[in-house]
């Protein structure tokens, strides 16, 4: 009879373990699926905003801001929420507080026309591992700063700030910059398991930077300066 009733205890203590290690299994199995799902989104962020930028950068007619990041949004909005900011990058006119460019000589790059003109304008559902859309980037009519970059990975941390490619800038040229955050917790399955458990989500976040240098003349481009278009 006691053996009988302890093969019923371990039995009973089988099923409660059992039972206490569900979640983390269901939570696991799902940790599986969903990371190949950040891993694709990963790869087609970097490829799409690298698209962007250079779909931008060939239209000197018309702005296209609005509308091409407006279809982008929609097309992220399925699976995710996030920030977009878009910059207009041209040769600045100093190259620190009251210092002027010498001509031939590196200058400090400038913002144009940046877009959002919103926050809410720039940003898809709600993300909540984004920072604030365009906090990477300067202001309209504002330079970056000596050691901010313009071009992704610009700094290798040997090369000095004035010879950075980005400095190396003539009137003529502008790149589009496109600063990109996706916060892909929305459209995880198991985002919220890891949430009730504890686990720190914002390395989830990925955020993007491409830049693209127009084949046309910045006095070719209508839209490319504050002064003559403000950003839609």
């Amino acid at each position: 009879m006691s053996r009988s009733g302890g093969k019923g205890r371990n039995r009973g203590s089988a099923t409660v373990e059992l039972v206490a290690i569900t979640p983390f299994v269901l939570a696991l199995a799902a940790l599986v699926l969903d990371v190949r799902t950040l891993g694709s989104l990963r790869t087609d962020l970097a490829r799409q905003t690298f698209a962007l930028a250079e779909v931008i950068a060939n239209e000197t007619d018309n702005n296209p801001l609005a509308a091409v990041m407006a279809e982008a949004m929609a097309e992220f909005g399925d699976d995710s929420a996030g920030t977009f900011a878009v910059a207009v990058v041209t040769r600045g006119t100093e190259r620190g507080s009251g210092v002027p460019c010498v001509d031939g000589q590196w200058c400090l790059p400038m913002v144009a026309v940046s877009w959002p003109p919103t926050p809410a304008a720039g940003t898809w559902n709600t993300p909540t591992l984004c920072p604030a859309v365009g906090a990477g980037l300067p202001a309209a009519g504002q330079h970056f700063a000596a050691d901010q970059q313009v071009l992704p990975n610009e700094d290798d941390g040997t090369t000095p700030h004035q010879n950075w490619v980005s400095r190396d800038m003539t009137p003529e040229h502008w790149w589009i910059v496109v600063d990109t955050c996706v916060d892909p917790t929305p459209g995880l399955v198991w985002s919220g398991v890891a949430s009730t458990f504890g686990f720190d989500l914002s390395p989830l976040a990925l955020r993007r930077r491409a830049a693209f240098g127009s084949f046309h003349r910045l006095p070719d481009c209508n839209w490319c300066s504050t002064a003559t278009t403000p950003p839609p």
